[in-house]
């Protein structure tokens, strides 16, 4: 890991804990620096933490500009979420419906400035058995736009300048015995009364159980960064929820669920990112060993280089064709090489996922042809 890269993560860590940079970047680093924290959607924290810096260390005036914009915008993203947020929850609570919601919002409430973490969209979980119910209750609400969507998970709509994900399911997992087990723990956690209510912004809001979120924020970010990549917000967001909430999980079940779901390996590669990269104290982060710096090193250097979504990700330079057989085999060159880089790391993982990943693959690009 070069020092750009280095110092960009001091700086991460001096938002997520308050602290003052221990180090002193260059005017000639700067530049690296903020496209790093732009590619890996930490803008907010890099700014928070320039903000400690004496001004001899803050990047040149027209950079610190930049940054203080981004702030100011990224407050006022927060404001008109938190506005739609509550708006989307009267709507459906309105029509019978128990809206719970995911990520976001919710977890950006843990940390020390809510507003430093970088916005994103609404995701409402309403779950199976009420999904077309909301999905017409949101359509006569917010109308009907180009931009809307449907996935095997969610319907994606617009409203009033927010994105807003119905959920029918939380997630999905490769393999049909595995996602039965996930889809089944997921009811049990989301359809019973162990849900927790927060406010946001005067709001009362219901999100998932402590020991749900502990293993769902890690998996979402797992599937990201298996399927094409995360930013290191997805990283940050986990962290700061162990810090909030690590006294309150049950470790036993956690154990369990990680074994249950394939993710234990993956628990604690990230745990070592957490705390060593990220500041999070060993105390507050279950089970963790210290025995996986190889292999969270490996991770570590491909988030960074791959950005959010993988936007950055070097396979991606080339232009997708247009015509529907090439652009299928443009995509299917750039995710197998991906699995092929991911493989050395987790081989068992890796393989269930590219299998999973040919599979819908193929039935996608028939049903296509139709």
């Amino acid at each position: 890991m070069d020092r750009t890269s280095r110092d960009f993560l001091s700086l991460v860590r001096s938002a997520l804990w308050e602290t003052v940079p221990d180090v002193h970047p260059s005017s000639e680093e700067w530049p690296a620096i903020l496209r790093l924290a732009s590619q890996q959607t930490v803008m907010g924290l890099v700014a928070d933490a320039g903000s400690r810096l004496s001004e001899e260390s803050r990047p040149s005036p027209e950079l610190w500009q930049r940054l203080h914009g981004f702030r100011v915008s990224n407050i006022r993203s927060h404001a008109l979420l938190n506005t739609r947020l509550a708006e989307v929850l009267e709507i459906f609570r309105s029509a019978g419906l128990r809206p719970v919601l995911f990520k976001g919002q919710g977890l950006a409430s843990n940390y020390p400035d809510p507003t430093a973490r970088q916005c994103g969209d609404l995701d409402i979980y309403i779950g199976e058995d009420d999904y077309l119910k909301a999905c017409k209750v949101a359509m006569t609400a917010f109308g009907s736009h180009e931009c809307d969507a449907e996935s095997k998970k969610h319907y994606h709509l617009r409203f009033e300048g927010v994105d807003v994900e119905v959920h029918r399911i939380a997630e999905s997992l490769p393999g049909r015995n595995a996602d039965r087990r996930w889809q089944a723990w997921t009811r049990r956690h989301l359809h019973g009364s162990g849900l927790r209510r927060i406010e946001i912004e005067g709001t009362p809001v219901d999100v998932p159980p402590v020991d749900f979120d502990a293993v769902y924020v890690l998996n979402h970010t797992w599937h990201h960064f298996v399927n094409g990549g995360i930013g290191l917000r997805q990283v940050c967001d986990w962290v700061m929820y162990l810090h909030r909430f690590h006294g309150s999980i049950n470790v036993k079940s956690l154990e369990k669920d990680l074994k249950d779901f394939n993710l234990l390996k993956v628990w604690k590669t990230f745990a070592y990112i957490a705390v060593y990269f990220l500041g999070l104290p060993e105390d507050e982060c279950p089970l963790y060993e210290d025995c996986n710096a190889d292999l969270a090193a490996k991770v570590m250097d491909r988030i960074l280089a791959e950005g959010n979504f993988g936007r950055y990700y070097e396979g991606r330079k080339a232009p997708r064709p247009e015509a529907y057989t090439a652009g299928k085999l443009h995509s299917f060159k750039i995710t197998t090489g991906r699995y092929m880089k991911l493989y050395p790391l987790f081989p068992s993982i890796a393989l269930g996922y590219y299998m999973h990943f040919l599979a819908g693959g193929i039935y996608h690009y028939f049903k296509g042809l139709r």
